[in-house]
């Protein structure tokens, strides 16, 4: 059966994956926004800017700590008047630099622009499980690409179709608070997979075994992992 490809005009209606940590970053960000923190580590904070029509760039000022460092974790809600705004749509947000890009500048007006976004300390990060930590740093989870599938499907190249492995492993003190949590995020990713912007369609969930972690007899650790396929993800590197 020959090998069935595809141009770049004909893969245009389909979101543009330029770098796999877009798909990390918005799993991350979901998981911060709506998955329970016991701890409630975070704190919420509301910025409005007044647009003016022509600049799409505004840079949040509220969550700089004392190194004068940005700590926002994750933007909940974005408005411009009184409208809801869509993230990856209507705006990007960049966690390194706590600036926020309009595609198309606000109107002009008077704190026209509402950001709701908590920052400070998370329970959700980009890295590895960590157990050298003591329990007061857990509950803890991070977001990981364990491994990816490519092949070429565009005439010229330029563009992949991966299936990705996501795992998001999760670490806690208690065994029925951790299964709690895994059994939430089940719920969260598969309820609200078609609202995901790089991503509509998962398979192959599954959930590990609990893992007892006991390096300090005081301070006792269970790790458990969500995982699930991404197929038909479009990585385009034009």
């Amino acid at each position: 059966m020959p090998v069935q490809t595809q141009t770049v005009d004909e893969l245009s209606h389909i979101n543009k994956v330029t770098n796999l940590n877009d798909i990390k970053e918005e799993i991350l960000v979901f998981l911060r926004n709506y998955l329970t923190d016991r701890k409630r580590r975070t704190t919420v904070i509301t910025e409005n800017f007044s647009g003016n029509g022509v600049a799409p760039i505004f840079t949040l000022t509220q969550d700089l700590n004392e190194n004068n460092k940005h700590t926002v974790k994750n933007v909940k809600y974005v408005k411009v008047d009184g409208i809801e705004l869509q993230p990856y749509i209507d705006y990007k947000f960049d966690y390194n630099t706590g600036k926020i890009t309009f595609y198309t500048a606000p109107s002009s007006g008077t704190n026209n622009i509402f950001i709701e976004y908590a920052c400070g300390q998370t329970f959700g990060y980009r890295d590895l499980p960590r157990f050298d930590l003591t329990s007061k740093s857990y509950p803890r989870f991070s977001i990981q690409i364990l491994s990816s599938t490519k092949n070429d499907i565009c005439v010229g190249g330029g563009v992949q179709k991966r299936t990705v492995r996501i795992e998001i492993p999760f670490v806690e003190t208690d065994v029925e608070l951790l299964e709690n949590s895994i059994n939430e995020i089940d719920r969260l990713i598969t309820n609200h997979k078609r609202q995901f912007f790089y991503f509509d369609y998962i398979n192959n969930i599954n959930t590990s075994q609990v893992i007892e972690f006991n390096e300090d007899p005081n301070d006792v650790v269970f790790l458990q992992t969500f995982g699930f396929d991404i197929p038909n993800v479009y990585e385009f590197s034009l």
